[in-house]
């Protein structure tokens, strides 16, 4: 039989790099954020949290992407910078 790591709140706050308020802010407000409670403490499956959030991921509407400048030349070539979700990237045409 496979041991399974249980992790503590400080625990998997450090591996997602978040506070651990963060953490029991996702418990007490989202009902179906898998965690599980050992008397008095909350214990975290690590995989469950990652699947958790890459269903979220999909769940989610699809970004709109809005230009933040455009620039004309005379070749007639078009550079746009996109900025969409924190993410910026240059397309040529």
């Amino acid at each position: 039989m496979d041991s399974i790591d249980l992790l503590s709140v400080t625990e998997i706050a450090d591996r997602l790099k978040v506070p651990k308020k963060t953490i029991y802010n996702w418990v007490s407000q989202h009902s179906d954020f898998p965690s599980i409670k050992v008397g008095r403490h909350r214990r975290f499956i690590f995989q469950e949290v990652l699947d958790y959030f890459r269903q979220k991921t999909l769940e989610t509407k699809p970004c709109f992407v809005t230009p933040t400048s455009i620039k004309d030349t005379s070749s007639k070539r078009r550079s746009l910078k996109i900025r969409a979700t924190g993410l910026a990237e240059t397309e040529k045409e």
